[in-house]
């Protein structure tokens, strides 16, 4: 840990507008990331599913017909 002082600016400056700032800046930050993630993840999708597609016996993408979905046990599960 360490303990750095505190710059005379943010001395001055009420601490819920710093409070703010650094809120938005982790926003900001955060949202960032996500983005990045996200866009690797969908850039990296297709060759993920050839992959495996060409190590287990998946069937094509597409290839099922998909039907409605499952419905739930429970009637508390029903959203």
């Amino acid at each position: 840990r360490a303990d750095l002082p505190t710059p005379l600016a943010l001395r001055v400056m009420p601490g819920l507008v710093v409070g703010g700032i650094a809120r938005s800046i982790t926003n900001m930050r955060i949202r960032e990331i996500v983005e990045g993630f996200i866009d690797r993840s969908i850039d990296a999708f297709p060759h993920w599913l050839d992959e495996l597609q060409s190590h287990s016996s998946l069937p094509e993408l597409g290839s099922i017909p998909m039907g409605p979905p499952p419905t739930p046990d429970c009637p508390d599960q029903l959203l």
